[in-house]
């Protein structure tokens, strides 16, 4: 061991946000992920494999002696790290996603670890201050930093929307409204919300599409069915490359986002969506409901008369033109919190 290593324990290690941590990370210290986990999951979020990966991680934590970076959801191996000096990535309120899931046993367990793996980090970092002020609701935080959730620079394509389309071989002649979703589409990310709400809007705008990317399978619709959507203005390319999503953002007129009717509000935004970060890269409207209100984007209740206004609004040209974030942001804060890690 050295004073440089630094081991990153996440079930999920190649969603987007560990990805831009442990890049950065890299530059200054020996980051070592368990490969046991490595190819697994991209949800940061948790899921029924995340057992193993987290009884992984804890024997992981146990073989290797030095500082931890652990991820806020694999609160369960807490147990094995208690005594190390550590930092506590809480980006998500487990206990209330658990809850909403249906994981009600678990959920209990988390929010009888939470209180001492919080108050015995020695950094808390959190992808925006909502999310910050609902962990000091479980324990006192003495050195913590915001670490937003913003693509990086070279997430951006200099690309017109005209070129885009030409790429993708989508119309030039017709509005587009685009969704970039991602795993438990109907848990979380409001699929139904959507497609009804977009039927009102093609009854008032029978010429524009929705385009949904993301995994179509989870929705168990028949082939007839999607044909039926299809006449509604409705298409489904299914999952793409998240390289590829920057060319699918440049081709839209305005982009979307909705949580699903029920689903905990209070803790997102902007700052902790990296989906509406990444719409607003490339300044582009923005429709969200079900998110806290910004600046940033037409905010809209969770439901279809509520959301179905908002965008016909986005799509008249109502929305704001968000400011654009990047990773690189992140960069002081980062040196920061990891420096009061290792170095503290």
């Amino acid at each position: 061991m050295t004073d440089s290593e630094l081991l990153f324990l996440s079930h999920n290690i190649h969603h987007q946000r560990c990805r831009y941590l442990t890049k950065d990370l890299k530059e200054e210290y020996r980051v070592l992920a368990p490969q046991s986990v490595v190819k697994r999951g991209k949800r940061l979020s948790l899921s029924m494999d995340s057992a193993s990966n987290m009884f992984y991680l804890g024997i992981a934590s146990l073989q290797r002696k030095t500082k931890v970076h652990l991820d806020g959801i694999d609160v369960f191996i807490h147990p094995f790290v208690k005594g190390r000096e550590y930092l506590h990535d809480y980006h998500v309120p487990i206990v209330e996603e658990m809850q909403w899931l249906g994981l009600g046993s678990l959920a209990s367990i988390a929010r009888a670890l939470l209180p001492d793996s919080l108050r015995s980090a020695k950094v808390i970092i959190s992808p925006n201050w909502e999310m910050l002020s609902h962990a000091a609701e479980y324990a006192r935080l003495d050195d913590y930093y915001i670490i937003p959730n913003y693509p990086p620079k070279d997430f951006h394509i200099d690309l017109s929307r005209e070129e885009a389309r030409l790429q993708l071989g989508l119309p030039q002649n017709r509005e587009i409204a685009l969704f970039v979703g991602g795993a438990r589409l109907r848990e979380i990310y409001g699929i139904d919300l959507l497609l009804k709400s977009w039927i009102e809007v093609w009854k008032k705008r029978p010429d524009a599409l929705l385009y949904v990317i993301g995994p179509i399978a989870q929705l168990g619709f028949s082939e007839s069915q999607y044909k039926q959507l299809e006449q509604r203005g409705m298409i489904f390319p299914g999952t793409v490359e998240h390289k590829d999503v920057p060319k699918w953002i440049a081709a839209a007129d305005l982009c979307l986002s909705q949580r699903t009717p029920g689903f905990p509000v209070k803790w997102y935004n902007i700052h902790d969506s990296l989906k509406l970060s990444e719409y607003a890269l490339f300044e582009k409207p923005i429709v969200a409901a079900g998110y806290l209100p910004g600046d940033d984007y037409i905010s809209a209740d969770t439901t279809v008369e509520s959301y179905s206004r908002a965008i016909l609004a986005g799509l008249d040209g109502e929305a704001p033109r968000p400011t654009p974030h990047t990773w690189e942001e992140n960069r002081s804060n980062i040196k920061k919190a990891y420096d009061a890690l290792m170095n503290g």
